[in-house]
């Protein structure tokens, strides 16, 4: 059973209201965003895409839960054209598109073409145009084109996981046990899903729980249990992270899982136990 950690902010965090990274309406960026896709038509009438309906070809099955409707989805992708052209891509981004599956915040063809994959995954999607774009152009993306995706699944939130942090220990310490109220000192690396690190502390001395100085609710909830000498990687869902509004000094962008790889170094202070 994982460890679940709730927190009062949570409603103000639901998954659902998660912004979607960059959104512009009808994709004139390239980006697989929702758009008018109700005429597919040329201005002759005729269809100008080739497609007639959705193609998904697995290139590579990934582990764990399937990505369901209402899931948030950690996506790496490529976008080319017909004619081999690339449109769109994010594969040396430091962190992944996030796109709610389900909701319409994207292109109808990405909507339903998630739908099955799992962590790890990588997936073409070939769009027809009715389920892409339709009738309405941008600079990259002629009117009425057939779209094809490239994806690779690097993480996913249930939608019912929103307070959720998964710890998983690396090397069990052998000193004492870190508890709410205590001073510790900890090394720590966190980086993004695709492994690319944003930010690194050397004994750092932080102030677990509640009254403490740690902001990411879901690290001090991570820390608390561990043994001095222990090392334990803790992914953090945005609700219990850096939620909606990401962090901007790092360049965090919103509603992103974050994972830290920490040390427990030594406890500073033990919290003060009332007397009598």
């Amino acid at each position: 059973m994982k460890p679940r950690f709730v927190f009062a902010v949570l409603g103000a965090l639901a998954l659902g209201s998660l912004s979607l990274v960059g959104c512009q309406t009808g994709g004139a960026s390239g980006n697989p965003k929702a758009g008018d896709a109700n005429d597919p038509k040329s201005p002759d009438g005729k269809p100008a895409g080739k497609l007639t309906e959705l193609k998904i070809e697995d290139k590579k099955v990934g582990t764990g839960p399937a990505l369901a409707n209402g899931d948030a989805a950690y996506v790496l992708y490529a976008g080319t054209l017909a004619n081999g052209k690339e449109f769109d891509s994010n594969m040396t981004a430091k962190y992944p598109f996030v796109v709610i599956v389900g909701t319409g915040g994207v292109i109808k063809g990405w909507d339903q073409g998630l739908l099955g994959m799992k962590k790890g995954g990588r997936r073409r999607l070939s769009v027809p145009a009715e389920l892409g774009y339709g009738s309405v152009p941008s600079e990259k993306i002629p009117a009425n084109s057939d779209l094809f995706f490239d994806l690779e699944l690097l993480d996913i939130v249930k939608s019912g996981e929103l307070d959720i942090v998964d710890k998983t220990d690396l090397q069990v310490g052998t000193g004492a046990v870190a508890e709410k109220g205590d001073k510790v000192s900890i090394t720590y690396k966190a980086y993004s899903p695709t492994e690319q690190t944003f930010e690194e502390q050397k004994d750092r001395e932080v102030t677990l729980g509640p009254a403490g100085n740690i902001k990411l609710p879901g690290l001090d909830f991570g820390i608390v249990g561990m043994k001095v000498g222990g090392k334990r990687k803790i992914r953090i869902p945005p609700a219990v992270g850096y939620g909606p509004g990401g962090d901007p000094s790092y360049g965090i962008p919103a509603n992103m899982v974050v994972t830290f790889e920490v040390e427990l170094k030594k406890i500073v202070q033990k919290k003060a136990v009332p007397s009598g």
